[in-house]
């Protein structure tokens, strides 16, 4: 039935495979992808606006206070953090530790679900 549909054209979406890049939303994984390199961590309206840029279809109209709700709810705390610009400026925000350590505890979770 399943080939049928498809070779009609009348399967589609997730039934076709298809995913929503927004629903496809990875906000651990992507708040690590706008981190430079050096940074240990960024402010949130920073870390927002990059997001927003990078992947507009998943972030648009993301703020910092969104961000500090969703990061929260994954693990990640918004606390106090240096950025390494021209001005030395603290902030609140992520740090990079505490974005990989959801990332890692997450993993963990999957893995010990997936050998049950």
């Amino acid at each position: 039935a399943q080939a049928q549909r498809i070779a009609d054209g009348t399967l589609t979406g997730y039934a076709l495979g298809e995913v929503d890049e927004a629903e496809a939303r990875d906000l651990l994984a992507d708040g690590l992808s706008v981190l430079v390199p050096a940074e240990t961590g960024c402010h949130k309206d920073p870390m927002a606006q990059r997001l927003a840029e990078r992947y507009p279809d998943r972030y648009a109209g993301v703020t910092g206070a969104s961000l500090s709700r969703d990061f929260d709810a994954l693990g990640v705390p918004c606390v106090p953090v240096s950025m390494s610009d021209q001005e030395k400026r603290t902030g609140r925000g992520f740090r990079r530790q505490d974005i990989e350590a959801a990332i890692e505890k997450r993993a963990a979770v999957q893995s010990a679900g997936a050998a049950s």
